[in-house]
């Protein structure tokens, strides 16, 4: 992650993109994730045809919070048929209230299904910075192209 502190941009880097299968290549580090609820257009899995951001979280151990399984299966209740758990990360080693902050402006800009409303002390503060996503972050909104 970089930081322009004159304008307040916070560059996060989104690295990788797997389904259930590849869940051990997660990282296991600190940052930010997002799970998704994926359809693709070719059986080879090459070709995306929708895209829905179903939670958006931060933790301190990525791979762990998305390898529970009340969580994979909690996910899995709002899948269509054809539609696969996808995820992607951002291994970060911030301090957890710009973390939480980061991650809840990504909720607010992308509306996940699960956690979309935020009740939340930082919701007032999010309009202070603006978030650049790169790497395998397609599907997601960030605040620059808004």
């Amino acid at each position: 992650m970089s930081l322009n502190h004159n304008r307040m941009t916070y560059k996060l880097n989104f690295d990788g993109f797997w389904n259930i299968d590849k869940i051990n290549f997660i990282p296991s580090c600190k940052g930010i994730f997002v799970v998704f609820a994926a359809c693709f257009k070719s059986e080879n899995q090459d070709i995306i045809q929708s895209l829905q951001p179903i939670f958006i979280g931060a933790s301190e151990n990525i791979k762990a919070s998305i390898n529970h399984t009340h969580s994979i299966l909690k996910w899995q209740t709002y899948l269509k048929p054809n539609e696969q758990l996808y995820f992607n990360a951002t291994c970060m080693e911030e301090e957890d209230l710009l973390l939480k902050k980061l991650s809840a402006k990504l909720i607010v800009m992308n509306q996940p299904m699960i956690n979309s409303n935020l009740e939340d002390e930082t919701v007032h503060l999010l309009h202070s910075f603006k978030i650049k996503c790169t790497g395998m972050c397609f599907g997601l909104k960030d605040s620059l192209v808004h």
